[in-house]
C-alpha cells in the first residue's frame, strides 16, 4: 500500500475533535479527461455534508482500474464541516491550474482513471465504502458532478458540470441546486394583450419558481418598462422548494412604439443572481397597421443568385388597417446592413410574370398585400420561370441593394421593419423572428431566446397563423403549401371553409352489384372559424349523371352534418362517384371535392380467401408457395365461366387455367372437379399453385378440400409470378375481357386503383393485406360485402378452402368453446368442477341441442357410445351471442384421462367439440414448459425458445414427445438428432434457430434442439402445449401478455414459471423475468431468488433541458421493483398537480423509460422541479419518490 502526501492550501487552524458521522463525507467530483494534453489534473473531491469535522486517518483511496490500487490516506487529514478534500494526481499542476478556498486540504495519490469506463471508491475506517462508476470520462476538460451530495452514488446522480472552467473543486458543484434560488423564466411571463395598441391597458403575469432546497420566506417582484418607468413591485411570501408563486401587475395606457418590459425578483440571500431577471422586448403598433406575415429565406434550388437561391427570397407585408399604408421611405434590417425599401420598376428590374400585380408605387391598399422581392428575382439572366404564383392586386417592392439583407436572408436572421422616420427602436414597425431590442439596426440579431427563426426546408417559407398577433414563437409555422406570397397563409384558419374528405363518404352496399340501389352518405365539415350559413352538395355518377343536390344549414365551427342521396338501378361497369360542396364565401376551394372509383361487377364470382403464408416456410416443395391458393365463390344463381380470366399481385399477371391431373399432378381430395373453368352457383373455386400436388413434395397435400369444388391453376410458375406476399400483396381479379379497369371483377387487400396491372400494388391507406401468420389464410367475413378492412380477418381454422369461411357466420351453430377444471388434480370428477362452455356463434337462436361427455383414453378422436361417461345434458335455447357453462359430475379414476365435450350437430361442426387432458389424483410430474420468450430482441439476433424442465423424479426419455400449439405439435427430436434421456431436475431448450441460440446464449449449458418443425409463438397471446408420446396433453399453457396488467413484455425479456408444479393456465404461476440479462435458459428461474423488496429509481440527466438542440433533450427513469409487482409511474409539477403518467399499470422488474418533458397533451413543460411518483403494486402498495429538473441550457 503506498503513503499519500498531505498539504493545506493555506494555514487555518487546527482542532481536535471527535470523529464524526463518517456516513457524511462523500465522494463529490471526479475530473477523468484532462484539459488538452494536460496529463496530471486528474482529481477527486470529497465533500463533508455535516456539521461536524472529520478525521479520515484509517481511510483507503482506491483507484479501481483494470489493476485496482489502495492507497491509505493520510493520518491527520481532516474535512472540515460542510467542506471539501482533494485528492490530486500532481498537487503541483493541480494548484499551477486551479486555486483553492483557503484551507482546503489537497492529497497526492498518483492515479490512472480511465475514460472509457472506470471507477473509484475511499474506504472508511468501518471499511463503510463510497463508490463512484462511469462509463464514460466526459468531454475534455470537464468535470463529473455529484448533483445530490447526500444523495447516493449511482449513476443518475452523477452529472457534466456546468462551471464556465468545467470544474469546480473545493466549492459546491455546479450541478447542485442552491440553497436560496428564486428564479424568472421568460415562458413564465405573460402580457395580455400579447400584442398591445396605444391605450391599451397591459396586464403582466410573471410566475416566481424556487428553484433552491430551502423554502423563502419572502421575495419581492418588481415590473419597469424601458428601464425608468417601474409601475409595481409586489411582495411574495413563503415560496416551499420547487413551487411557484404568481404576481399580477398592469401598466396602464401603453404608448406606442417599442419597449422592454423588465421583471425582477429580489430575495434575501439568493445565491443564484443569474435568473433573477427577463427582459421582454415587445411592440405597441403605432400609426401603421402594416405586419410582416410571411418570409422566405430557404427558396428552392440553393443558395445560387440566378436562378433560385437568393433571388427567390421574399418578404410579405399586410396592411391589417382601414386606410391605405404609403411606406415610401421605409426600410428593414436583419441585424447586418439596412435596405431601404422601394418601388418595383419593370424597366430596372424586370418584368414579373405574374399578370396584375401592382408595381411603381409604394402604396399598399387597406387589406392589401404587399411583397418585397429581391432585385434579381425577374433577371432575363435566371434562365428558367419565376416560381411564384403572385394573385393580381399584389403591390410588388423591392430594396436598393443587390440582395434583401445586404447578402440575402439567412434561417437564422430575423428582420426589423422601420418606418420612414429614421432605424432607432422608436421607429420599429414590426419583426420577424424576435429580434434583440437594440437601438443599433446591426446588433439586432436573433435574441436566442426561443425558437424562431428556423429552417422550415428547401423551398418553404415560414408564415405568421395570426397576422393580428404578435411576433412570438407559438405565431409562426412551416407553410404547408411551400409559400402563399401575396395571398392569406396555408397556416392561418379560413373564415370560411366547407370540406369534404374520401374517408366520410360511404357507399351501401360497397361491392354493388348490377340494379342495386346504392345508398350514399357524405359528412360535410366546417373547418373555418365562422358559421356556414347555406352549403350545397352535389352527388354525380361518371360526370354526368346528377342524381342529388342537398342543402345544408347553419354549420358552426367544427360541427359535421351529413348528406344522404341515393343512386337507384346500379349499372355494371366501372364508375367515379364526385361528390361536392358549395359554400357561399368558401376559401380554401382544395378541398370540394371527393372522386371515389368503384365497380359494379358484371358478374358474382368475389375473393373470399386468400393463403398467402401457408406452413412450412417459402420452401416450394412441401409447403411454402406451393400450398399458396385464392378461393373464389360464385354468389350468384347461375354458373359462371372463368375461361380467359386472369390475377395479378402488381407484379405479374397470371392466367387462370383449369387443373390438369396428368399435368399439375393428382389431388388428394377425393370428389374435387378439375379440368373445367365452369363455376356452379352457390359454389366455391380453388386457384392452386401449379406445384401443389408435385410428386416431389414428399409429404401429404395439406388440405380437407370438400368434394364439389372446382379446383384451377394458373399457367405460370407460381401464383402472383413468383409467389404471395403475405404482408403486402393484394390481388386483383380480371374477366376474360382483358386487364384493364373496366375488367376488374373483384380485388383482396384493396390494391391501388390503377389501369396498368403491374402499377395494382397495396394502396397503404388500410390494414389489409397483413400477415395472419404461419398456416393461416385470411377470410372474408361477409361474401356479399365489399374489399374492405372491416371485412378480412384471420381464419379461426387455419384456412377453409372450399368451405364456408370460419369466419363468416351460419345459422345454426352451437359451439363448444372450452372445456376446464376448476381443481385439475382431484381424486374425483365431483370435485374437479370440469365445466363447459357452450355459446351460439350462428345467426339464429339454437333449442333441442344437447351436449355430452366423452373420456377418450385411447386418444382415437373417435367417441363411441362406450366412451360416454356424461350426458346427454339438454341445452335450453339460447340466442345469439348468448353463452352458457355446464358442469359435469360423477367419478373418475386416478391416473391421465382426455375428456372430450361435445354438443350436438349443427352447420358448422368444426366447433362442436372441447377437450382437456387431466392427470387426476397423484399422478407423477412429466416434462414441463418452464420457461419461454415469444418476443426476441430480433435486432440482437435472438430466436424464440422454450425450456422444458423434467419434473419428474425419474429418466424420461424424449423420443416421441412433441411440442407445439392446440392446432398441432412437432417432435422435439429433430430426424438427425441423438437420442436424450433427461435426468430429474434437468433441463431441455427448444429453439426455432439453433445458430441463433448459441450465438444469443453462449452460457447455456443444457442439450439444445431445433425440431424439424417450430409452431411460431405469437407476440401477444397464444397456446403452448406439451404431449408424451401417447399424444397425451401433459401440460398446456395458455399464456397472454395482459396477464394481471403486466404490460406486453418487451423484446428479449422471457416468461418463468413460478412452480412447476402449479398450474400451468394460472396468470399467478407465471411473470416475466427479473434476470438482468432478461431470461435464464437452462438455469433456475430468477424468481426463484431473492431480490429488491423496494423500489429503485434512478433518473438522468438531472437537470435536463428538452429545448430540441440536441443536448440532453430527454432524461432516462431507470426503476428496479420486488417480483410481481404492477408498476405505475407519474409526474407532478411543484404544486401537487399530475402532468404526466409515463406508465400505468404494467408488469416488469426492471427496465427504464425516456421522458422527453412533455405532459400528457404532447407540450413541452416549462422550467422548474418535478416530482417523479412511483407505485408497484403487488402484495402491498410501495411507493418512491423523487425530483427531477426541468431547465434551461446555460447560454
Amino acid at each position: 500500500m503506498t503513503r499519500a502526501l498531505l498539504l493545506f492550501v493555506a494555514a487555518a487552524s487546527i482542532t481536535l475533535c471527535a470523529r464524526a458521522d463518517r456516513g457524511e463525507v462523500v465522494l463529490n467530483e471526479v475530473l477523468v479527461n484532462e484539459p488538452g494534453s494536460q496529463t496530471k489534473l486528474e482529481f477527486v473531491e470529497l465533500h463533508n455534508g455535516g456539521g461536524d469535522l472529520v478525521d479520515l486517518s484509517g481511510w483507503d483511496f482506491i483507484d479501481g482500474g483494470s489493476s485496482p490500487d489502495t492507497t491509505a490516506l493520510p493520518s491527520g487529514l481532516e474535512i472540515e464541516p460542510f467542506g471539501f478534500a482533494i485528492i490530486a494526481d500532481d498537487t503541483l499542476t493541480f494548484l499551477g491550474q486551479w486555486s483553492l478556498p483557503p484551507g482546503t486540504p489537497i492529497v497526492q495519490i498518483k492515479m490512472s482513471l480511465g475514460n472509457s469506463g472506470d471507477s473509484v471508491a475511499v474506504v472508511d475506517d468501518l471499511d463503510g465504502v463510497r463508490k463512484f462508476h462511469w462509463s464514460s470520462g466526459g468531454d475534455d476538460g470537464i468535470s463529473i458532478e455529484k448533483i445530490l451530495p447526500l444523495e447516493g452514488d449511482d449513476p443518475g446522480n452523477w452529472t457534466a458540470s456546468l462551471d464556465p472552467l468545467g470544474v469546480t473543486p473545493g466549492v459546491r458543484n455546479s450541478v447542485t441546486p442552491a440553497d436560496i434560488d428564486a428564479a424568472l423564466f421568460e415562458e413564465l411571463v405573460t402580457m395580455t394583450p400579447g400584442a398591445p395598441r396605444p391605450g391599451d391597458d397591459v396586464e403582466i403575469e410573471a410566475r416566481v419558481v424556487n428553484m433552491g432546497a430551502v423554502a423563502i420566506d419572502s421575495a419581492e417582484v418588481s415590473f419597469t418598462i424601458d428601464a425608468v418607468d417601474e409601475f409595481a413591485t409586489i411582495s411574495v411570501f413563503t415560496l416551499a422548494p420547487g413551487d411557484t408563486g404568481t404576481v399580477e401587475a398592469t401598466w396602464l395606457s401603453a404608448t406606442a412604439g417599442p419597449h422592454t418590459l423588465t421583471v425582477e425578483v429580489a430575495a434575501p440571500g439568493d445565491e443564484v443572481p443569474g435568473n433573477d431577471s427577463v427582459d421582454l422586448p415587445f411592440t405597441v403598433a403605432g400609426e401603421s397597421d402594416i405586419t410582416i406575415t410571411e418570409v422566405m429565406a430557404n427558396p428552392a434550388g440553393g443558395e445560387t443568385a440566378i436562378p433560385g437561391g437568393v433571388a427567390d427570397e421574399f418578404l410579405e407585408l399586410l396592411n391589417r388597417g382601414d386606410s391605405v399604408v404609403d411606406v415610401t421611405g421605409w426600410s428593414l434590417t436583419d441585424g447586418d446592413g439596412v435596405d431601404a425599401i422601394i418601388p418595383w420598376d419593370d424597366a430596372v428590374h424586370g418584368t414579373l410574370e405574374a399578370a396584375g400585380v401592382v408595381t411603381e408605387t409604394t402604396l399598399i391598399p387597406a387589406g392589401g398585400y404587399a411583397l418585397v422581392l429581391d432585385p434579381e428575382h425577374a433577371s432575363p439572366s435566371r434562365g428558367e420561370p419565376q416560381p411564384y404564383s403572385i394573385p393580381a392586386g399584389t403591390i410588388i417592392l423591392t430594396v436598393e441593394g443587390s440582395d434583401i439583407g445586404g447578402s440575402g436572408l439567412t434561417t437564422t436572421d430575423p428582420i426589423t421593419l422601420y418606418d420612414a422616420g429614421g432605424t432607432g427602436r422608436d421607429d420599429v414597425i414590426d419583426t420577424f423572428g424576435t429580434p434583440k431590442d437594440e437601438e443599433i439596426p446591426g446588433d439586432r440579431d436573433d435574441d436566442g431566446l426561443d425558437g424562431v427563426p428556423f429552417d422550415p426546408g428547401d423551398g418553404i417559407s415560414l408564415e405568421r397563423i395570426d397576422p393580428s398577433s404578435g411576433d412570438t414563437e407559438s405565431n409562426w409555422a412551416q407553410s404547408s403549401e411551400g409559400g402563399t406570397p401575396g395571398a392569406v397563409n396555408s397556416v392561418t384558419p379560413a373564415d370560411i371553409d366547407a370540406a369534404l374528405f374520401e374517408e366520410l363518404v360511404t357507399m351501401t352496399p360497397s361491392a354493388p352489384l348490377p340494379g342495386d340501389d346504392v345508398e350514399i352518405d357524405a359528412r360535410l365539415v366546417n373547418q373555418g372559424i365562422g358559421i356556414i350559413d347555406t352549403a350545397e352538395v352535389s352527388f354525380t355518377i361518371d360526370g354526368s349523371d346528377e342524381i342529388a343536390t342537398v342543402l345544408v344549414f347553419a354549420l358552426a365551427a367544427g360541427d359535421t352534418a351529413t348528406a344522404e342521396a341515393t343512386w337507384l338501378g346500379a349499372t355494371a361497369g366501372p364508375h367515379t362517384l364526385t361528390v361536392e360542396v358549395s359554400a357561399t364565401g368558401d376559401e380554401v376551394p382544395g378541398n370540394d371535392l371527393v372522386n371515389i372509383s368503384f365497380s359494379v361487377g358484371p358478374s358474382d364470382i368475389a375473393i373470399t380467401e386468400v393463403m398467402a403464408n401457408p406452413a412450412g416456410g417459402e420452401t416450394e416443395i412441401p409447403g411454402g408457395k406451393a400450398d399458396e391458393f385464392v378461393e373464389l365463390l360464385n354468389r350468384g344463381e347461375s354458373v359462371v365461366d372463368v375461361a380467359g380470366w386472369s390475377l395479378t399481385d402488381g407484379d405479374g399477371v397470371d392466367a387462370i387455367i383449369p387443373w390438369d391431373d396428368l399435368t399439375h399432378g393428382t389431388l388428394e381430395a377425393p370428389g374435387v372437379v378439375t379440368g373445367t373453368t365452369l363455376i356452379p352457383a352457390g359454389s366455391h373455386a380453388l386457384v392452386l399453385d401449379p406445384d401443389h400436388a408435385s410428386p416431389s413434395r414428399g409429404e401429404p397435400q395439406p388440405y380437407s378440400i370438400p368434394a364439389g369444388t372446382v379446383v384451377l391453376t394458373v399457367n405460370g410458375s407460381d401464383i402472383g409470378g413468383s409467389g404471395l406476399a403475405a404482408s403486402n400483396d393484394p390481388l386483383t381479379l380480371y374477366d376474360a375481357g382483358g386487364t384493364d379497369r373496366d375488367n376488374v371483377i373483384d380485388t383482396f387487400g384493396t390494391p391501388k386503383d390503377e389501369e396498368d396491372p403491374g402499377d395494382r400494388d397495396d394502396d397503404a391507406l388500410d390494414g389489409v393485406p397483413f400477415d395472419p401468420g404461419d398456416g393461416f389464410s385470411l377470410e372474408r367475413i361477409d361474401p356479399s360485402s365489399g374489399d374492405t378492412e372491416s371485412n378480412w380477418a384471420e381464419s379461426s381454422e387455419g384456412g377453409t378452402p372450399g368451405s364456408v369461411n370460419s369466419v363468416t357466420p351460419v345459422a345454426r351453430d352451437l359451439a363448444c368453446h372450452e372445456l376446464y377444471a376448476d381443481n385439475p388434480g382431484a381424486a374425483a370428477l365431483a370435485d374437479l368442477g370440469l365445466t363447459a362452455v357452450v355459446a351460439v356463434a350462428g345467426t339464429t337462436s339454437v333449442s333441442g341441442a344437447s351436449l355430452e361427455l366423452y373420456l377418450d383414453d385411447d386418444l382415437n378422436e373417435i367417441l363411441s357410445p362406450a366412451e360416454l361417461i356424461g350426458g346427454p345434458t339438454e341445452i335450453a335455447k339460447i340466442s345469439p351471442g348468448d353463452t352458457i357453462e355446464i358442469v359435469f359430475e360423477g367419478g373418475l379414476e386416478e391416473g391421465r384421462h382426455r375428456m372430450v365435450a361435445q354438443v350436438s350437430t349443427d352447420d358448422r361442426p368444426t366447433n362442436d367439440r372441447a377437450s382437456l387432458d387431466l392427470a387426476v389424483g397423484d399422478v407423477e410430474a412429466f416434462l414441463v414448459v418452464n420457461e419461454f420468450l415469444n418476443r426476441p430482441d430480433e435486432d440482437s439476433g435472438q430466436p424464440e425458445w422454450i425450456e422444458i424442465l423434467n419434473g419428474s423424479e425419474r429418466d424420461i426419455d424424449l423420443a416421441g414427445w412433441t411440442l407445439g400449439d392446440d392446432e398441432g405439435r412437432s417432435p422435439l427430436l429433430a430426424a438427425d438428432d441423438s437420442p436424450i434421456r433427461l435426468a430429474p431436475g434437468a433441463f431441455v431448450v427448444l429453439t426455432q434457430d439453433l445458430d441463433k441460440m448459441r450465438a444469443s446464449f453462449p452460457l447455456v449449458d443444457v442439450p439444445v434442439l431445433e425440431p424439424d418443425r417450430w409452431e411460431t409463438l405469437n407476440n401477444t397471446d397464444d397456446v403452448i402445449t406439451l404431449a408424451d408420446p401417447r399424444g397425451f396433453v401433459v401440460d398446456r399453457v395458455p399464456y397472454d401478455d395482459a396477464w394481471r396488467g403486466k404490460r406486453d413484455n418487451e423484446a428479449g425479456v422471457s416468461w418463468e414459471r413460478i412452480d412447476h408444479r402449479g398450474n400451468p393456465a394460472s396468470e399467478a404461476n407465471w411473470w416475466l423475468s427479473v434476470d438482468p440479462s432478461g431470461s435464464t435458459p437452462g438455469r433456475a428461474n430468477s424468481l426463484a431468488g431473492g431480490f429488491s423488496s423496494g423500489i429503485s429509481l434512478e433518473v438522468g440527466p438531472d437537470p435536463f433541458s428538452p429545448d430540441g438542440n440536441g443536448f440532453q433533450d430527454e432524461t432516462a427513469i431507470r426503476y428496479r421493483l420486488p417480483p410481481k409487482s404492477v408498476f405505475t409511474l407519474r409526474v407532478f409539477d411543484s404544486l401537487g398537480r399530475p402532468v404526466r403518467t409515463l406508465v400505468d399499470e404494467v408488469g416488469s422488474a426492471n427496465g427504464v423509460f425516456v421522458w422527453d418533458g412533455t405532459d400528457d397533451a404532447g407540450r413541452t413543460l416549462g422550467v422548474g422541479i418535478y416530482i417523479l411518483l412511483a407505485e408497484a403494486k403487488g402484495e402491498s402498495l410501495m411507493q418512491a419518490k423523487r425530483t427531477v429538473v426541468v431547465a434551461r441550457p446555460l447560454r
